[in-house]
């Protein structure tokens, strides 16, 4: 709690992470390892075909992680990415992810409903590259290059922001204190600047 309270959230440096908890917990206990069993606060939602939230419960669980995944690889798992790719790649990963691959190509379908509906709301979406920086060695940057938002980039970001209202809207409900993240109605000249 000490260390926490020093920072509120991880920060996330070009070459390394600076957690919000000591790294022997954030590593360990609090890491997410495959096919270890780990205590967790799960959110389970039913969602309808159309992506609205019906039901949820909140609880205390412990789950256990199938695979260590990276948003690369699910990206590349064929049928996921869209655009050209390598085929052997694709059919490779397929492969070895085949004992969840019909759940990622829900997934998939479940975040690309999620996003519809979100814009048809009138939801924003800052579609940005980000820059990824390359350094050599000795730390220097060498490089700048664009990191891409692929499919399983979209999809995290889907389901963190329906987990994060569902948790919300319940303790707005409960009335109880919540931490709640909010953006300010922007600066009025902020805001002109940023049309110039």
């Amino acid at each position: 709690d000490k260390e926490a309270l020093k920072r509120g959230n991880s920060v996330y440096i070009i070459n390394q992470v600076v957690p919000m908890l000591p790294k022997e917990l954030s590593n360990g206990i609090c890491s997410l390892n495959e096919g270890e069993d780990r205590l967790t606060l799960s959110v389970d939602m039913e969602i309808t075909p159309e992506g609205d939230i019906t039901e949820h419960n909140i609880y205390e669980s412990v789950i256990r992680s199938k695979h260590r995944m990276v948003y690369t690889d699910v990206s590349d798992i064929k049928l996921l990415y869209v655009c050209d790719s390598d085929e052997n790649k694709a059919r490779e990963l397929a492969a070895k992810y085949s004992d969840i691959y019909d759940m990622l190509m829900d997934m998939k379908e479940l975040a690309q409903i999620l996003r519809s509906k979100r814009e048809a709301a009138g939801s924003l979406d800052f579609d940005l590259d980000e820059a990824y920086i390359t350094l050599d060695e000795k730390g220097v940057p060498v490089s700048v290059n664009l990191c891409e938002r692929r499919t399983a980039n979209r999809m995290i970001e889907e389901f963190m922001l329906a987990a994060n209202k569902t948790v919300a809207e319940q303790f707005f409900w409960l009335e109880l204190p919540f931490v709640y993240r909010v953006h300010e109605k922007p600066d009025a000249e902020k805001m002109q600047e940023f049309r110039t």
